[in-house]
């Protein structure tokens, strides 16, 4: 599997939330999106094929997944909350009382039947002996139970049985031989938060295993033991009545989102979890999209790219000869009016003291190394500020008040840099005011709106014209997302920390696009929407960590969130997959329902410890460690 975290809000935030795709968290967003594996090739597959093969464990109809334990009544996040099972677990903790020989069954004296509605209840019947495994022993037991005397409608004798539910004796039934005791489940729990990476099969056995007076015989049993314990544990989330859509609500993604992937396991047998929206083209028809390359970069001269991209690096230069030679092969080429606007300001160099070498002002090199390159001319002039450049360009500097400087310096600090030397005078030099109006050209086109037809939903099969087509959304209500569909919190990705896995789940989960949006591959993803869906992310700042911008050569400067004042912690992701990485191992060797029930509940317990943390509160999960 591969992860792709998701990490918005500003640092003012109270918290850092981590959240898997549903994106309606609490105050900075981490989403997980999850990868379907190596051999998995299709995009589309029938929401009803999932039903079925995930029918077995999970009811549709309540949307939760079905219980396989004996135990039914519900159980807190934790045991501090609940008298009965604090009593319980303090007592299993501390060793205050030994477990009973016989759990005895409760409440028959007012317990209804649900059968036949009476309160009418035979002798106790001792069951099966069960081994109980509790937090560093395993005890034997016998749990009791009682028949119905009543009568159902047809006159023949109730089947209504009152059964032992092991919360009123600290333990969870999963069988009608084995339990596991709430002080251990909960120890695993706490595990969890902490984020140990022993935390499914193995902590229990270490933790059990380490009491000396078991045999070798005991010690074989609990070990074959470790598939039920493993079912155990998913019951035990489910008992606690988790609200996840509360456990993972944003308020401020609106603000912005950072994202990064990580590689946590690969399966060769994988379901598509959720299908992106796409837009069907009728035979015939004209398919519309939005900026091309072509209409979107400022430089479309292949060859003049490739002549100014050396010249524009950072530390770089060319000698005087080859400075020269350079302005005789820009003479010679046909070049645009556009990108001949650009030629006065590969005039104005500088000689560098120590070389010789000759390179552009400092304005100038990063003003060349946004426009000259593959980036589209939008991330150097952000539409956010198109009104407050088509008013300098028709009043002049008059225009350029305190205000407005500000507005351009927070919004496009590289476009600020290369304007604020040339504000000083009456009015804007002329290769300024020509070259900026060609800009603002440019930027504008790359905003153009695409024609494409309402997307709608793929059939069921392998269909490798559509796939090539762009990932639209056209569901209704709040989010774009089939109504029908199940979600478990999870985005699965077709393609690790590509444009398209990044543009289905802003389109499938988030109702607007978020105001900035910080990816590894942003410069990519930036071209990838905007030739896809421009106006809808005509507004949002596209930027790459400045930790990966290191790494991306000849890419545009404007890119880089270290240019930013406002931006930071964009490299929080990082941080979380550290945590995320350390179920590689036993992640592995899961199914892909129990892969996602449990990688939910994790992220919901590093949310937890997180949120904590964010409010400057000590967080204990355990009593004995509070006490």
């Amino acid at each position: 599997m591969a992860l792709q975290q998701f990490v918005g809000g500003l640092p003012s935030s109270p918290a850092d939330v981590t959240l898997t795709a549903q994106f309606d968290i609490t105050p900075r967003l981490h989403a997980t999106a999850v990868r379907a594996g190596r051999t998995f090739n299709d995009w589309a597959v029938l929401l009803k094929h999932l039903r079925n093969k995930f029918n077995k464990f999970f009811d549709f109809q309540k949307g939760e997944r079905k219980l396989t334990c004996l135990s039914r009544e519900r159980l807190p996040r934790q045991p501090q909350l609940d008298a009965v099972v604090y009593q319980r677990y303090m007592e299993r903790v501390q060793g205050t009382a030994p477990f009973p020989a016989v759990c005895h069954v409760t409440g028959e004296d007012h317990t209804q039947c649900s059968c036949c509605q009476a309160i009418n209840w035979g002798q106790e019947e001792h069951g099966l002996p069960c081994q109980v495994v509790l937090r560093g022993a395993v005890v034997s037991t016998c749990f009791t139970s009682r028949r119905c005397q009543g009568l159902a409608e047809d006159g023949s004798p109730c089947s209504g049985q009152l059964t032992v539910d092991g919360r009123e004796f600290g333990v969870l039934r999963a069988t009608e031989s084995l339990a596991f005791g709430h002080d251990l489940l909960y120890h695993w729990s706490d595990r969890m938060v902490a984020g140990h990476s022993d935390t499914w099969h193995t902590s229990w056995l270490l933790t059990i295993l380490g009491d000396k007076s078991l045999t070798r015989n005991q010690q074989d049993q609990l070990w074959g033991r470790k598939g039920a314990w493993s079912t155990a544990t998913l019951d035990f989330i489910q008992l606690q009545g988790i609200d996840w859509l509360a456990g993972f609500r944003c308020t401020c993604w609106k603000k912005g989102v950072s994202l990064d992937g990580t590689a946590v396991a690969f399966h060769k047998a994988q379901s598509r979890i959720e299908h992106p929206w796409r837009a069907l083209i009728q035979e015939g028809a004209e398919r519309v999209l939005g900026a091309l390359f072509s209409e979107r970069v400022f430089v479309r001269d292949h060859e003049l790219r490739k002549l100014l991209l050396p010249f524009t690096r950072k530390g770089k230069g060319l000698t005087v000869d080859e400075h020269a030679g350079l302005l005789v092969r820009l003479e010679a080429l046909g070049l645009e009016e556009r990108e001949r606007a650009l030629l006065p300001f590969v005039t104005e160099t500088t000689a560098a003291a120590d070389s010789g070498k000759r390179i552009a002002l400092p304005g100038n090199a990063v003003m060349l190394a946004c426009l000259v390159g593959t980036a589209p001319a939008s991330v150097y002039m952000r539409p956010a500020i198109f009104g407050r450049v088509q008013a300098l360009l028709q009043d002049g500097v008059v225009a350029w008040t305190g205000s407005v400087s500000q507005e351009i310096a927070l919004a496009c600090p590289l476009l600020h840099s290369f304007l604020k030397p040339h504000l000083g005078a009456a009015a804007l030099p002329p290769n300024v005011h020509r070259l900026l109006g060609h800009v603002l050209q440019v930027a504008q086109e790359a905003c153009r709106p695409s024609t494409l037809p309402p997307g709608t939903q793929l059939p069921a099969i392998s269909m490798a014209e559509e796939r090539r087509m762009r990932a639209s959304a056209a569901a209704p209500g709040d989010e774009n997302r089939p109504p029908e569909q199940w979600c478990i919190l999870f985005h699965v990705m077709g393609d690790v920390e590509s444009p398209r896995t990044v543009f289905d789940i802003m389109y499938t989960h988030f109702p607007e696009a978020p105001d900035r949006i910080a990816s590894d591959n942003g410069c990519n993803m930036h071209s990838f929407k905007l030739n896809r869906e421009p106006e809808r992310y005509r507004l949002t700042q596209i930027t790459i960590d400045e930790l990966h911008y290191v790494g991306h050569d000849n890419c545009c400067p404007a890119y880089n969130t270290g240019e930013y004042k406002e931006i930071t912690n964009s490299s929080l992701p990082e941080q979380k997959n550290r945590w995320i990485a350390r179920l590689s191992n036993q992640v592995s060797y899961m199914k892909q329902f129990t892969f996602m029930y449990y990688m939910r509940y994790y992220i919901l317990c590093l949310n937890e410890l997180q949120a904590s943390t964010a409010q400057g509160t000590c967080f204990f999960r355990s009593p004995e460690d509070a006490s």
